[in-house]
């Protein structure tokens, strides 16, 4: 359902395409279509969700069928991809990636795919599917997919694969590379120098409430219903005009929040809040986002956020900053699993 700030929106909307040139508008709906593609395939690495993870096994193309008899258990291994970088960039310090198998590279075209060699009664996709039912085994693999992708930011750009991207053979995964090689090339380019980090603001009611309380009163705004005496009806509205001044108080903090951090940012992108129950956090998720930073303002976003925090801590709002991570939500990659991935 629109509200009020919908309408206003799509009225401003109307009015800027009016003054631009129709081939212009093309363009810029073209843009906005392709950060809209980049922020549904950001939405995909999520890989800490069993929701998220069970939906990219689903979407996986069906498994071809053997032309010989099928291979014994324990055969050929599978290659599980974490991410490409340039061939010319060092590669990241030994490390145990997924089920703690060595991390090695496939190269072709200029470019590196960091692999391990994983079984395929683990990492095919009916042993994918009884994995995911194991939550330890899922968090333990995503965190080595994260540390092999930290690993290769510190020797420069790296564009990061989804969990769980997997190919029969080297030499697919080789083909691939050099079939895509400019646009890999391209997009490494485009993101070196530049890490993401996230930014969480969450909000504790209670403190929020009382807070709102104190506000009110010192504006001469206190309900001369209020008391022991008033009626339950009276209760029910004051209530339901407490619930409704938090949540725009709430709304107008969020939006102050993420426009001063994204002023700090090449670029941002704003995820759905996280369940408390998943994500273990305290309190009410109030802003999810991801941004954009060159190196040399990752120190200037920190303190902004620092000031933030500090700026609505009254109002029972906290300011979480994460990262540097590799840049999830901000790559655009061609179809990499094209080459035949592995079930």
């Amino acid at each position: 359902m629109s509200g009020p700030a919908d309408d206003e929106l799509a009225r401003r909307l109307r009015a800027a395409a009016g003054r631009v040139p129709g081939p212009e508008v093309e363009r810029i709906v073209a843009e906005a279509r392709r950060a809209a593609a980049r922020e549904a395939a950001g939405l995909l690495q999520q890989v800490m969700t069993r929701a998220i993870l069970e939906r990219a096994v689903e979407q996986l193309a069906p498994e071809p069928a053997p032309e010989g008899p099928p291979a014994a258990a324990g055969g050929a291994p599978l290659w599980y991809a974490y991410g490409v970088q340039r061939a010319a960039d060092p590669r990241p310090p030994a490390a145990a990636g997924v089920d703690g198998a060595a991390v090695e590279g496939v190269e072709a075209a200029g470019l590196r795919a960091l692999v391990s060699a994983v079984p395929a009664a683990d990492f095919g996709e009916d042993g994918l599917r009884r994995r995911l039912e194991d939550l330890d085994w899922l968090d333990a693999n995503a965190r080595a997919h994260e540390a092999v992708l930290a690993a290769a930011m510190a020797g420069g750009p790296v564009l990061p694969l989804r969990f769980a991207t997997v190919f029969r053979r080297r030499d697919q995964l080789a083909a691939v590379l050099d079939r895509h090689a400019a646009e890999l090339h391209a997009e490494a380019d485009r993101i070196a120098g530049h890490r993401e980090w996230g930014a969480k603001a969450l909000v504790d009611l209670a403190a929020c409430d009382r807070w709102l309380d104190r506000q009110r009163a010192g504006d001469g705004e206190a309900d001369p219903a209020a008391g022991a005496g008033r009626s339950y009806l009276a209760r029910r509205r004051s209530e339901r005009g407490d619930r409704e001044r938090r949540r725009l108080h709430l709304l107008e903090v969020a939006t102050e929040i993420h426009e001063a951090l994204d002023a700090e940012a090449v670029d941002s992108r704003l995820d759905r809040p996280q369940d408390r129950q998943l994500s273990g956090h305290d309190g009410a998720m109030i802003l999810n986002g991801a941004y954009l930073l060159a190196e040399a303002g990752e120190a200037g976003f920190r303190a902004r956020a620092a000031a933030l925090g500090d700026r609505h801590a009254a109002a029972g709002v906290t300011v979480e900053v994460t990262g540097p991570w590799p840049p999830h939500h901000f790559v655009s990659l061609p179809p990499v699993d094209d080459g035949e991935p592995a079930r």
